[in-house]
């Protein structure tokens, strides 16, 4: 791996400050899992987030690496290859996968590994205090059967700290209801509560991710026409005919082309035979994924545009007569979806954003559940980067009450292009219109032709 050397601020936890840097779950020495990677670590200018998959020599182990690596080595423009970049002779292993992306903590899933915690863990952001442009680089694992992770601003005249300081880390689960019951209650603005808690892998801080700096990474993950190196090329060709009053014969010639000499006929004329040539060049990487919401949101996300969040959950939803019995994943009360609660304080047209990680796929496909009287409107959209200015394209949308039953969609994408997913579901004019989403998926084959399927 290569990593620029920067000077850096370190005050409980590596922090830096000025330039823009990509946030990367970071497995130096590898591991079996990618659950067990415990640090993050910024990158810096030509870098991009990689997670890696290898084989030992002996093909008996198998491990996961993550962390920055050098853009040219993550797609098929260098002369590098992505796969097996260390010579065998002198590393224990084979790379048999290696995936690239270009926004903070999205090199938490890949290469059939995903970072999530055991049913009984969580894993959280862990740094007592930071501020500013600080970044939190270490992670603590929680009891989940008792904590959630936690995110709390810290007074700066009780405990002398930085102004807008935040601590991260594990928080009391009771606590954290009580406290959320409250703010509730007393309808404290979001931008007013100081102190949050969340129910998923490192919910609690997000590392900042810049427009431009991502849009202009993920341009670099392809290659321009005029650095795609052909993989095949085929060409042949007949020499022009010369006219003499004499005939010769041409001596053999042997080239690294196929070349077939025509005769020289006295007075006559021929036409060069047309040349062939095709090229194969490098395609898009391939970023697609399934989530079925066990244990995690699978680097889905909430916008903080939205009005209000999706919600990770199992089991029916509170409100009667509206939301599914159970998941649809397995059917039964364990299994987890993600639905949006309808019941007060929420209001008509209020809406959640759902958002996905970078992908390049040709088919959306997921499971949806709209049932209720007063159910308001799902719908699909894309778009090319993290800001919320973005332009957004809507490619499908339903609205109404469609019953108890899970039903499921496929909705073709934009091929070869690196686009964000967004999932908008809008409150309807009553409490019984819970809407929910499971077993996302996002393909690199086509759709079938029918777009919805009861």
């Amino acid at each position: 791996m290569m990593f620029k050397e920067l000077t850096c601020l370190v005050v409980l936890t590596i922090a830096c400050t000025g330039t823009y840097a990509l946030s990367c779950l970071s497995c130096e020495h590898g591991y079996e899992r990618l659950t067990y990677c415990n640090k993050v670590v910024q990158c810096f200018g030509e870098q991009a987030c990689f997670v890696e998959r290898v084989i030992s020599l002996d093909g008996r182990r198998t491990k996961y690496l993550a962390g920055c690596r050098d853009i040219s080595l993550c797609n098929g423009c260098s002369a590098k290859e992505t796969k097996n970049l260390t010579d065998v002779t002198i590393r224990s292993d084979i790379a048999v996968c290696t995936e690239c992306c270009v926004h903070s903590l999205c090199n938490t899933q890949g290469c059939g590994g995903v970072f999530e915690a055991n049913s009984t863990s969580i894993r959280c952001f862990g740094c007592p205090e930071i501020y500013g442009n600080m970044s939190c680089n270490s992670l603590t694992l929680c009891d989940k059967r008792t904590q959630m992770c936690e995110s709390a601003v810290i007074d700066p005249v009780k405990s002398h700290s930085h102004l807008n300081a935040v601590a991260l880390g594990c928080g009391a689960r009771n606590r954290c209801d009580f406290v959320k019951q409250l703010y509730m209650n007393m309808r404290t603005p979001l931008e007013d509560q100081k102190f949050h808690c969340c129910d998923s892998d490192l919910c609690n801080w997000e590392p900042p991710n810049n427009t431009s700096e991502v849009e202009s990474l993920a341009n670099k993950l392809t290659c321009p026409p005029d650095l795609v190196a052909p993989t095949t090329t085929t060409t042949t060709t007949t020499p022009a005919p010369a006219t003499t009053t004499s005939t010769t014969k041409p001596a053999p010639t042997t080239t690294t082309t196929t070349a077939t000499p025509a005769p020289v006929i006295t007075t006559s004329t021929t036409t060069a035979a047309p040349t062939t040539k095709s090229t194969t060049t490098t395609p898009l990487p391939k970023m697609t994924s399934t989530c079925s919401f066990e244990d995690s949101m699978c680097n889905w996300s909430n916008m903080k545009s939205g009005d209000f969040d999706w919600i990770l959950h199992h089991g029916s939803t509170p409100t009667d007569d509206t939301g599914p019995a159970a998941d649809h994943t397995f059917g039964n009360a364990s299994g987890k979806y993600v639905f949006i609660e309808t019941s007060a304080p929420r209001t008509v047209n209020e809406k959640a954003l759902l958002f996905s990680p970078l992908f390049v796929g040709t088919c959306l496909h997921f499971w949806y559940s709209m049932y209720g009287t007063s159910v308001g409107a799902l719908k699909v959209m894309w778009q090319t980067s993290w800001n919320n200015t973005a332009p957004r394209h809507t490619i499908w949308e339903l609205s109404g009450d469609q019953g108890p039953a899970w039903k499921q969609a496929y909705v073709p994408l934009e091929p070869h292009v690196l686009l964000h997913v967004i999932f908008e579901a809008s409150v309807g004019n009553g409490y019984t219109g819970d809407i929910a989403l499971d077993d996302i998926s996002i393909s690199d084959k086509p759709c079938p032709t029918v777009s919805i399927v009861g």
